[in-house]
């Protein structure tokens, strides 16, 4: 029996873990500050990742941390409609120079790596 609870245990973590939550909806707040700034939001309770992304003009998606943009595929019935790059989204602030999962429709140009951040 307990084997058991164990490998159901485990499917139901494994399963969690499969399931892209990457361009979900989430929910910032309206006190987040200036709505035309991007704003990166930890902890939210919306996203498997924790993490909620607002870009200037665009709307609060669920991110996750990337190495690739393979790292960055949608979540069915997302609003992005290009997909997502592996982008660093804000150069100050506890999440300064980290890789994540942005809009493409957010983006101006193809994706770099600022130079602060280099």
């Amino acid at each position: 029996m307990t084997r058991a609870f164990a490998l159901a245990a485990l499917f139901l973590i494994t399963a969690c873990d499969d399931d892209p939550t990457v361009g979900q909806r989430c929910r910032i707040g309206g006190d987040a500050g200036n709505p035309e700034e991007v704003i990166v939001a930890s902890p939210s309770l919306d996203c498997v990742s924790r993490t909620c992304l607002h870009a200037p003009g665009g709307q609060d998606l669920c991110t996750a941390a990337c190495t690739s943009d393979a790292d960055c595929e949608g979540a069915a019935g997302s609003p992005c409609r290009s997909g997502f790059a592996c982008a660093v989204p804000v150069v100050v602030g506890p999440f300064a120079c980290q890789s994540m999962c942005v809009c493409r429709d957010d983006l101006d140009s193809e994706p770099t790596v600022p130079e602060v951040c280099r």
